[in-house]
């Protein structure tokens, strides 16, 4: 009996890289560790002298809006921006910067009010074009999004985070070779750059170069030990090559670090269903449940199990759960694979 959940986990791989808003943003917004956040804090006072001194200072209160946005806290740093933008209306900075926090928010609509505002203020403000571009990509408008991250690439040839974006919408277009060219440039501009080696690891996985994409798992975590979403992707990988072990050690690492980690569960819970623990695999489907009522793979899974001990109103009600929830979401594939399996029931 199999868990039909490879092509779920597929898409958490993309939605950290590929799919995440945070993907168009500059390096500002990535999370800060412990240490940074102990920096951060001095910095943000020093600041907030600075704007008591020069309140008129719109500069001072977009470089507040940036460390506020580092360490999350988008209300305060979007409220900066504002008035970073109102003691200078002509702040093209400011502009592209409050774009991308609404890029993050996905407000697509202000973002690219925003985006287009910076670029008329400024037409070589590359970051406003690899921001407005990944926003046309996700919204379909491929051609706009390559022309703008295309201006952006030829403005500065040597900007990483537009060859991610490019690269990213390469692998849209379903032109792998130039994806990989895109995220190899990035990673041999940035080598530190998490989202490309991301983005470049799950195209690996897709094409089937497993090591090659456990490769860059691993240089992940190596940058950032603290990223659960990485030690879970490595557990996806290490499972498909049958290092059911590792695997299990990378999907309780992310859930140690993450204990909201709703794929981490899924991911665990089939190699517990697998080695014959039930009872540990339905404790983490229940959780994986609780966390998110919406993740139709869990009552899937859960489902399975439900056959397994032979409960057949729960695998039933489980499985019409996970029909419905792939058919509102759009997932049609999934909903029909569903009904047929409840057919057979």
């Amino acid at each position: 009996m199999k868990f039909y959940l490879l092509a779920i986990i597929t898409l958490c791989f993309v939605t950290t890289g590929l799919n995440s808003p945070a993907d168009a943003q500059n390096s500002l917004i990535h999370g800060l560790t412990h240490h940074e956040l102990k920096s951060s804090k001095g910095l943000l006072a020093d600041l907030a002298k600075n704007i008591e001194t020069s309140p008129q200072s719109a500069e001072a209160y977009l470089e507040r809006g940036n460390l506020y946005l580092q360490s999350g806290e988008t209300e305060k740093a979007l409220a900066d921006y504002n008035q970073a933008i109102q003691l200078n209306p002509n702040y093209a900075e400011a502009y592209s910067n409050r774009g991308s926090l609404y890029s993050e928010l996905g407000e697509t609509e202000k973002a690219l009010a925003d985006l287009n505002q910076a670029l008329q203020l400024n037409p070589n403000h590359t970051e406003a074009y690899s921001i407005r571009g990944l926003l046309y990509g996700k919204s379909g408008q491929i051609e706009k999004a390559l022309t703008d991250l295309n201006q952006a690439i030829q403005i500065n040839p040597n900007y990483a985070l537009a060859h991610n974006n490019r690269g990213f919408l390469y692998y849209q277009s379903g032109q792998i070779e130039k994806a990989l060219a895109d995220l190899n440039r990035a990673i041999e501009l940035n080598p530190g750059y998490i989202s490309a080696y991301n983005n470049r690891g799950f195209i690996y996985h897709k094409l089937g170069q497993i090591e090659k994409a456990l490769a860059d798992s691993s240089q992940i975590i190596k940058l950032n030990p603290n990223y659960a979403e990485a030690y879970s992707n490595r557990g996806l990988l290490h499972r498909k090559l049958g290092q059911t072990e590792k695997a299990l050690v990378n999907y309780s690492q992310a859930i140690e670090l993450d204990p909201d980690h709703v794929v981490a569960y899924n991911g665990r819970s089939i190699l517990y269903y697998q080695s014959g623990q039930i009872e540990k695999a339905l404790a983490d489907l229940n959780q994986a449940i609780q966390l998110d009522p919406q993740f139709a793979v869990s009552y899937l899974n859960r489902g399975f199990l439900y056959k397994k001990l032979e409960n057949i109103p729960k695998c039933q009600k489980d499985w019409e759960k996970a029909a419905s929830l792939f058919r509102h979401q759009g997932n049609i594939q999934m909903y029909q694979k569903m009904r047929q399996i409840l057919q057979q029931l």
